[in-house]
């Protein structure tokens, strides 16, 4: 964590060369090395039960839980345990280790499998590692849904609200900026985070945890761009809102004056979304050194600082227009939709009117379309 932290501070990139025989006869052969040799900080014995995936989670989990102040386990630290979750993704898991025991099998037959292959290999061992060490026993969970995984965010969410087993929850909606996936996948799975927030707030609110100084902490992101997402948001029932594509932007994605690589990419300023190729013309996104070179750390950071002021402005320039002292005194019946449809989701009147579409239809009640 140390290095990477002064890394991202001088815009240097973590991304090298892979110079080892297995990768020379790959396409790509750049990647970001890790800092610490998992093997070098862990016990040896620990170590070789371990697949590499694990390994690197255990490092990482290590730093992070030091980063937070804490020691030992969860109890150890002053926390509950039974309050304290892990949720780690993996794309494949111990890939390793199934390839290795893949060529062991085929070469010297099966009964020199090791033992240890299941769980080694298995996606969420990572997970069960760091729980097993945080002493964490709420829940050790992996999510595993490529990019655009709302809907999996919010089940998960409210699952483990409706357990008793979570303080916070962060809730992620369709339009997060992710391209890196089926076109099908992006335009057709996971909700709008307009019809996303009542679900969770309801959840909450049936649990009587909703904006309690005790409760849970509901987080939206997804689609937060200016202070007019973020008052719509609060008043809808978050606590607070997360920015990502966004922030890009404001470092200076997308600038016209990159226009023609852009064009070149078969796309223009404003459209591209192409995250995960390397291939940003605005150096940010890339672990090409040319276009890397690009950017500038310190005028980046100012122009996402004059960002985030102009995004709290914005929200507290709404509050005011609605008579509220603060941000956090926003509520719905300070909103109206102007369509149907939007009406719907939000579970807010239609303009000029007092109607709810589908208000009452969960129920029974009367009313509704």
């Amino acid at each position: 964590m140390p290095s990477t932290w002064e890394s991202l501070l001088a815009g240097r990139s973590g991304v090298r060369a892979l110079t080892e025989d297995w990768a020379a006869d790959l396409p790509v052969r750049i990647a970001g090395r890790v800092a610490v040799e998992p093997t070098e900080v862990l016990e040896r014995v620990k170590a070789r039960r371990l697949d590499r995936s694990s390994q690197l989670a255990m490092v990482a989990a290590t730093q992070a839980w030091a980063d937070a102040g804490l020691q030992g386990t969860a109890d150890e630290g002053g926390l509950d345990g039974d309050r304290v979750g892990v949720a780690f993704a993996s794309g494949i898991g111990g890939v390793t280790t199934l390839l290795s025991n893949y060529d062991t099998m085929l070469e010297k037959g099966p009964r020199r499998v090791s033992p240890l292959a299941v769980p080694m290999l298995m996606p969420n061992a990572p997970a069960a590692t760091i729980s097993l060490m945080v002493g964490a026993r709420a829940f050790a969970s992996t999510p595993v849904s490529a990019c655009a995984s709302g809907n999996e965010a919010i089940a998960l969410g409210l699952d483990q609200l409706r357990l008793g087993r979570a303080d916070v929850v962060v809730v992620d909606g369709m339009q997060g900026g992710t391209a890196a996936t089926q076109e099908v996948f992006i335009e057709h799975v996971g909700i709008p985070t307009l019809a996303a927030i009542p679900q969770a707030v309801q959840a909450l609110q049936e649990l009587g945890v909703h904006r309690h100084a005790d409760g849970v902490q509901l987080v939206v992101s997804g689609g937060i761009r200016t202070g007019a997402d973020v008052a719509k948001a609060m008043a809808l029932g978050a606590d607070a809102v997360a920015i990502g594509t966004a922030a890009l932007v404001a470092l200076g994605d997308n600038a016209p004056r990159w226009a023609d690589d852009y064009a070149a990419l078969g796309t223009a300023p404003g459209y591209w979304d192409d995250y995960q190729d390397g291939t940003d013309p605005a150096g940010i996104c890339t672990q090409d050194d040319t276009l890397a070179a690009r950017l500038d750390p310190v005028e980046g950071g100012r122009r996402v600082a004059n960002y985030l002021r102009v995004l709290t402005m914005e929200a507290q320039t709404i509050a005011r227009a609605c008579g509220k002292a603060h941000v956090r005194h926003l509520e719905p019946e300070d909103l109206v939709a102007l369509t149907v449809e939007s009406a719907a989701m939000a579970r807010v009147p239609l303009a000029g009117t007092s109607w709810i579409p589908g208000a009452g239809i969960a129920s029974g009640a009367p009313g509704g379309w």
